[in-house]
């Protein structure tokens, strides 16, 4: 006869199976799938018609993520006319991102798994998106419907990414929560946060992604422009003096260093990636990966600045 402590015992060994597992793996949601019977339906429809039917199939299904704090934009006119050319491009590309999509959806699992490796403590309690995102982003942190959640566009993937980078970019992703969690940085304000908390959430993804995945070359690791290292290198001391003391929200130079279209005066785009990467580096001579990734406070945004100070003097 088995005792009732024994059954409790083993009802409480199955509730915390249960609940390891459901940790496991975040849950995947696909908000493609409305996208891609119009690709080819819509093939002779005017451009009113389809900026309809994409609204009407994508959009209103999943209305949380075509929003200003999701994409940064909620202009209709604009939306309306990059659905269109969303829809020309999957149909001249063959429904190419869609494997894109599937592939991802199968692989998801396995990057979460290695990412918990490194870091245990990790706890994947946050959807993920997979989205036609109109050429707004390959994947982000967001706030969607009021939670945090990891956004992935999946046509943006499919345009820039390798599959040979997918590791590199899910790690970088994978850490962003993992950080905000645990330290609270995060991407998920975009331009609305100091640009020192960017510079350092970014570049701290970029350096653990790269560090995750030791057999990746750095060009993979900077993700978009490859050569965005040899680019960035020369103008060192330059683009660390642009971003030194920069101690409030400032859309105009987060545009210039953080985004792929909006560099200017010879700033390779994306350039605040490579600078945040530099300061982790010269961080992570003196803190482990798992310190790396709680460090905050006032401490951290006064090291942040000294170490602006080093690479602005040509050290590091």
């Amino acid at each position: 006869m088995i005792s009732r402590r024994l059954i409790t015992a083993l009802v409480g060994a199955f509730i915390v199976s249960a609940n390891a597992g459901a940790a496991a793996s975040c849950r995947v949601i696909d908000a493609t799938a409305g996208f891609w019977p119009l690709v080819e339906r819509l093939a002779e429809s005017t451009p009113a018609e389809q900026a309809a039917s994409f609204r009407a199939d994508v959009i209103a299904r999943f209305p949380e993520l075509y929003t200003r704090d999701v994409l940064g934009t909620d202009d209709s006119h604009q939306l309306d006319e990059e659905a269109v050319a969303a829809l020309a491009a999957a149909r001249k590309n063959r429904l190419h991102a869609r494997q894109a999509e599937q592939t991802l959806e199968r692989e998801i699992p396995g990057y979460i798994a290695r990412f918990r490796k490194s870091f245990p403590d990790f706890e994947c309690d946050f959807p993920i998106y997979l989205m036609i995102s109109l050429g707004h982003m390959d994947g982000a942190g967001r706030v969607v419907g009021g939670r945090p959640a990891l956004v992935l566009g999946v046509e943006v993937i499919d345009r820039i990414e390798t599959t040979m980078q997918w590791p590199v970019f899910f790690a970088h992703e994978l850490f962003h929560r993992y950080n905000y969690r645990v330290a609270g940085f995060s991407d998920d304000p975009s331009d609305r946060q100091p640009i020192w908390r960017t510079l350092w959430a970014e570049g701290l993804a970029t350096y653990m992604s790269g560090e995750l995945n030791p057999d990746r070359p750095l060009s993979d690791v900077m993700i978009f422009p490859p050569d965005l290292a040899e680019r960035a290198a020369p103008q060192i001391e330059r683009l660390a003096r642009v971003l030194r003391d920069n101690d409030a929200p400032n859309p105009s130079l987060y545009a210039e260093y953080f985004e792929a279209g909006s560099a200017k005066n010879g700033t390779p785009p994306r350039a605040g990636y490579y600078v945040g990467y530099r300061i982790a580096s010269l961080a992570a001579r003196k803190y482990s990966l798992y310190q790396l990734a709680h460090l905050r406070g006032t401490a951290l945004h006064r090291n942040i600045n000294r170490w602006l100070d080093k690479l602005v003097n040509g050290g590091g």
